[in-house]
């Protein structure tokens, strides 16, 4: 069975940010003016995002995650928070109606290992006032340790880019179910020199020209990276979490 983009709503959630309609009244919810990444349902009205997302929209008077209803985008306040900056990755609580969440697999999986992920890259509209959902499927490059972050976690580099906005979304195999196996982080480039080309004029200087060739992937963090994280907000370690939530294969 495979997750159609039309069910895509009911798992994944834009994290926005925007302008409160009444400083005295958060309840009345605020106008989206920015959409920041993508939040996913974890259990018990927990999501998981990435962390740079959340500390985006916090910048903003209004805070939530979007959701659909009846045609029109709707914003539900985050009443609290929590990110985790070694992994780069957030935890927030709020109210979504018809939640679905799916269960997650730990275990590191093998390169060419066909992947799929669905969130909110460059998603907001603001002429026709609309949130667009993409999906995006590709495979595993490879799996490494991520220096870049302070927690050193492994990662796989995916076969596809992985554009500003959808950080923060689940990463998942579809066979034989759907799992998921990891959170979208970003991207990385690594860069070859491919040619050199000197020129030297008469009066003795040199002119040097490089070109360089940039590999660009897609960056997920590896759900075993962050089964024993312990979070506040959860009171107990993300395993612990999933494991009462019944979603840990």
């Amino acid at each position: 069975m495979m997750y159609k983009i039309v069910t895509a709503f009911e798992y994944v959630f834009p994290v926005i940010g925007g302008n409160l309609v009444d400083h005295d009244n958060v309840d009345k919810g605020g106008v989206i003016k920015q959409v920041y990444g993508t939040a996913f349902h974890i259990g018990k009205g927990f999501f998981l995002s990435a962390g740079h997302a959340i500390i985006n929209g916090l910048q903003n008077s209004f805070f939530g995650l979007g959701y659909p209803e009846k045609g029109y985008w709707k914003a539900s306040q985050v009443v609290e928070h929590e990110v985790l900056p070694d992994y780069d990755i957030g935890i927030v609580r709020t109210s979504i109606p018809n939640l679905k969440a799916m269960p997650w697999k730990t275990g590191e999986s093998s390169m060419l290992t066909d992947v799929q992920t669905t969130g909110y890259p460059y998603a907001l509209d603001l002429e026709h006032f609309r949130i667009h959902v993409r999906a995006f499927r590709g495979h595993i490059v490879s799996s490494l340790t991520f220096h870049e972050f302070r927690a050193k976690p492994r990662v796989y580099e995916l076969s596809f880019q992985c554009p500003k906005g959808l950080s923060g979304a689940p990463l998942f195999t579809v066979r034989p179910s759907p799992k998921i196996i990891g959170v979208i982080v970003g991207n990385r480039a690594t860069e070859m020199l491919v040619m050199t080309d000197r020129e030297r004029v008469v009066d003795g200087s040199e002119t040097i020209v490089e070109r360089y060739e940039s590999l660009q992937l897609g960056v997920a963090l590896q759900s075993s990276s962050l089964m024993n994280l312990p979070s506040k907000i959860l009171g107990t370690a993300i395993r612990a979490h999933l494991e009462e939530a019944e979603l840990l294969d």
